[in-house]
């Protein structure tokens, strides 16, 4: 299963539902007022919520999270959004699974690959040669991705510098990218 926002929002729900049912809701709020409420206690749990991978891990979590609101909680009326929140953190860690905050380290190639295939701008500098390779080899870009970016660094050089100078320039790219895709096969070949 996919634990991305829809279904992180969905299973959150679902158990603020049954959670909700031990509490009496706040009183002189109309019904739409309190499915308010629920929506920003679900997305406020959501942003402290531990970056879930399985139904294990939520389960883990949803029963830490329900015992903290149970032990910090001294009223039988809705607990407050803070409440929840502190909660789910504090479940987070008693789970031992990461929270948001704690992001894998930044992967510059990864990264680029995302802002190609979603077609934004990115340096020069991933167009052709070894940062190049290592997009190819390493993620979904292919050549074809990368050709249009290619042609806008070009036409971009030929107005600037002119066409010789731009072919000049292009060539010794193209060379250094050949260069690096044979060095990537050979590694590849030794599979260490």
């Amino acid at each position: 299963m996919n634990y991305g926002y829809d279904t992180r929002v969905r299973l959150i729900g679902e158990w603020l539902m049954e959670i909700l049912k031990r509490y009496t809701p706040p009183q002189g709020i109309d019904n739409e007022t309190l499915r308010k409420e629920m929506n920003l206690i679900v997305l406020d749990i959501n942003s402290a919520m531990p970056n879930i991978k399985s139904n294990e891990q939520f389960k883990l979590f949803a029963d830490k999270l329900d015992k903290n609101l149970r032990a910090n909680h001294r009223s039988r009326s809705w607990p407050i959004i803070r409440t929840f929140v502190e909660a789910a953190y504090a479940a987070g860690k008693q789970a031992h699974i990461p929270n948001p905050t704690e992001h894998e380290p930044f992967n510059p190639i990864q990264n680029t690959a995302k802002r190609i295939l979603n077609g934004e701008a990115v340096g020069d500098g991933y167009l052709w040669g070894s940062l190049a390779t290592k997009l190819l080899m390493e993620t979904d870009v292919e050549e074809a991705d990368l050709d249009a970016y290619r042609e806008a660094y070009t036409a971009k050089l030929d107005e600037a510098y002119g066409e010789e100078h731009t072919a000049i320039h292009i060539n010794k790219l193209k060379d250094n990218h050949r260069h690096a895709l044979a060095q990537a096969t050979k590694l590849q070949e030794i599979d260490y």
